[in-house]
């Protein structure tokens, strides 16, 4: 008898033996006084044996983002060159096409510049003339060498509520949705099988009003024992879209100085910050969810 057959013969003397036990034990149970309750409880026992009856685990935040900083842990310094195109979501025929450079060096310094001249620039001009190379570079923290407890403070400082955490779907995928899912909430969403982050949702960081950007990560390809989205879509509420396009990238490169912080000064206008008490509270208690994380893990 061939091993899949030797197998298979084994499963169905296991499935023969174990619902043998199950109807001796209903006739029993059957027998006794309290015989109702004693067959529902084996019947919610049977019910919960049945795949895809039980409630799927939703991990808490700090396990998800442990877990999509091991996919950059490794990237130390980047050198990124990038095709980008700025244009307005409803009037696609005047973009401006640039190449530019960043230099990335963690946890959250860059320097960017613009290769050449833009093309297109007689045309969309007032797209990129208060625009500094790279454009906004605050999610691309999320995108390098960043130890846990930066990248929860980072992102309750961008407003993503980290104590609200579902399964969702995002155009056919399966994703962990961090945030609450008011759509003009702070979100992000990371792909449940991967753990790259997919979707990133937070407020402005130019400009007054409660404006909202939103980023799609895309084309993600393995490079320096990690992976990195080659192509990055980037939102704004007041009608910008700006499309990058990686040209070249180089991991744990010599990146030299001058080199400025990645801030994000605004804060958002719908998140209650409290007072020095409630601040230094929510600090301790990020910290012990840090601490328990990390007794996990090792």
């Amino acid at each position: 008898m061939s091993y899949a057959a030797m197998t298979k013969d084994a499963a169905q003397r296991r499935y023969r033996t174990f619902y043998g036990t199950v109807n001796i034990e209903m006739n029993r149970m059957l027998k006794s006084p309290y015989k109702c309750s004693a067959a529902l409880l084996l019947g919610l026992f049977l019910v919960a044996l049945i795949p895809g009856r039980a409630p799927a685990y939703v991990m808490p935040a700090e396990q998800l983002l442990y877990l999509m900083g091991t996919k950059f842990s490794r990237f130390k310094t980047m050198v990124i060159t990038q095709t980008t195109r700025v244009e307005n979501r409803y009037e696609t025929d005047a973009g401006v096409v640039m190449n530019e450079k960043i230099w990335l060096k963690a946890p959250a310094l860059y320097r960017s510049e613009l290769i050449g001249e833009p093309d297109g620039q007689d045309v969309g001009n007032s797209l990129v003339s208060d625009r500094e190379p790279g454009g906004d570079m605050a999610f691309r923290r999320l995108l390098m060498a960043n130890d846990l407890e930066s990248i929860m403070a980072l992102l309750t400082h961008m407003g993503v509520n980290l104590e609200s955490v579902s399964l969702s779907r995002h155009e056919g995928v399966v994703v962990y949705q961090l945030g609450n899912k008011d759509p003009e909430s702070p979100t992000l969403l990371i792909d449940k099988n991967s753990f790259l982050p997919m979707i990133f949702r937070y407020p402005s960081p130019t400009g007054p009003g409660p404006g909202m950007v939103t980023i799609r990560f895309g084309d993600y390809q393995e490079i320096g024992k990690g992976w990195y989205p080659y192509e990055i879509t980037y939102f704004s509420d007041d009608e910008t879209l700006e499309r990058y396009s990686i040209v070249d990238l180089q991991v744990n490169a010599t990146v030299e100085p001058p080199l400025s912080e990645i801030t994000f000064q605004r804060t958002p206008p719908f998140h209650d910050l409290g007072d020095s008490e409630d601040i230094n509270g929510e600090d301790e208690r990020l910290r012990e969810m840090i601490e328990l994380l990390k007794d996990k893990y090792q």
